[in-house]
């Protein structure tokens, strides 16, 4: 450290005078940096919106076509294109090897990188949680969790098999489908443990015999005041050309007590909730196609925005952050030659716009989303290149690997 200059000499100037001057600009100068630093946090993409009580009846549902690809309505509160900052990282997954690892960046910051060795060739369930990367490994039969430096952790899950997990936003529970298989059926369980998988308690559990159709319980979301949580079913041997995964009956569940409530939306092939819990989305078939219904849930009305004619599969809902855009993948369902479509929804008017028209691609996978300058966000799919960035203004490889999430960390 280099020394402190020394003091300068001093002189004969008179002392009160120039403490009063200089007390009224330090006022002055306090008084600019408070409206400065008011205004500034006002306009963080960030800042908490309230959520309102959800209500769950069942909903009338209002059909509507969807809007021509280029008459895609701008938002009334579209940010403006001053570019934003914001600490976001982004969390990737290496590809093959004996360790392949898990790559946590932050944009813009090249000696920022993160890599954590799992040492396994394969991650199945791969989850963001505050700050934290969960995943599973199938060969350990175990949970991990990666923080931001790297640490890999594990951590206990339930007894039983585990079928899935839903992590809660802030990384304070995890939610844990477990089942027990025998020759006649399955018992399927939802487990509530901290998010250290500590504090084990038994939310919900169920019996269903291979004649009625087995099934296991899969819980994919939280409330944003986490006192409800998501669940919907994934069945046994469920045959044919599969391409995204499926997730009908969904209900919800009182983290309090248990008690289970369906959504009646029993048809669905796929359900997703918004991060600001206000919207439920799904999938529902018609005749060579996939139809999205979103539903308010606190007015419970719904509208229905018709699918891709010839596009025999969909799948992939996930909401943007914001909870302003919906996005989701179609297929043709060829599997000799199959090709993918990208739909982006807006979710106050419906409008859509196809950002990708039936690619050709063995490999296409909408991962999540990424922030980008206005404020907004973009999507992120991988694909056989890695992983694309997504928007109406084109699309921009920014990784060879597979994107797994991002989040934005608090300043």
């Amino acid at each position: 450290m280099a020394p402190k200059p020394a003091p300068p000499p001093k002189k004969g100037f008179p002392i009160l005078p120039v403490a009063i001057i200089g007390g009224l600009v330090l006022l002055c100068v306090c008084a600019g940096g408070v409206i400065a630093v008011t205004q500034l946090w006002d306009k963080m993409p960030w800042a908490a919106q309230p959520t309102d009580t959800v209500v769950l009846t069942e909903a009338p549902i209002v059909t509507t076509e969807a809007p021509p690809a280029t008459a895609e309505p701008q938002p009334t509160d579209t940010p403006t294109s001053e570019a934003v900052q914001r600490s976001e990282r982004w969390a990737f997954r290496e590809h093959g090897g004996a360790s392949p690892g898990l790559l946590m960046t932050q944009p813009g910051c090249s000696t920022c990188d993160v890599r954590a060795e799992v040492f396994r060739p394969v991650l199945y369930t791969i989850e963001l949680g505050g700050d934290r990367l969960y995943y599973w490994d199938e060969l350990l039969e175990s949970v991990f969790y990666v923080t931001p430096d790297g640490g890999i952790h594990q951590i206990p899950s339930p007894p039983g098999t585990m079928a899935d997990f839903a992590i809660a936003p802030d990384a304070s529970a995890i939610a844990w489908g477990i089942f027990d298989s025998d020759d006649s059926g399955v018992t399927a369980r939802v487990v509530l443990t901290n998010g250290e998988g500590e504090e084990v308690r038994v939310l919900t559990e169920e019996r269903y015999t291979h004649d009625e159709g087995a099934r296991n319980l899969i819980p994919f979301a939280w409330s944003p005041d986490l006192n409800t949580l998501y669940v919907a079913q994934r069945y046994w041997g469920i045959g044919g050309y599969i391409l995204f995964d499926i997730l009908p009956q969904p209900m919800t569940l009182d983290v309090a007590t248990g008690a289970m409530q369906s959504l009646n939306a029993t048809d669905c092939s796929l359900v997703a909730l918004a991060p600001d819990g206000k919207t439920l989305a799904y999938l529902v078939e018609a005749d060579d196609h996939q139809d999205l219904i979103l539903r308010d849930l606190r007015s419970s009305n719904e509208q229905r925005i018709a699918g891709t004619p010839g596009h025999y599969q969909a799948g992939d809902l996930l909401f943007a952050p914001d909870s302003r855009y919906l996005a989701y993948a179609e297929a043709l369902g060829n599997p000799e030659s199959e090709a993918f479509s990208l739909r982006r929804v807006e979710v106050s008017s419906g409008a859509v716009e196809t950002l990708i028209t039936d690619e050709r691609t063995d490999t296409f996978n909408v991962a999540g989303w990424v922030g980008n300058e206005t404020g907004g966000f973009d999507i992120v799919v991988v694909g056989s290149k890695g992983s694309e960035r997504i928007s109406s203004s084109g699309r921009e490889l920014i990784s060879e690997y597979s994107f797994v999430g991002s989040w934005i960390e608090e300043p």
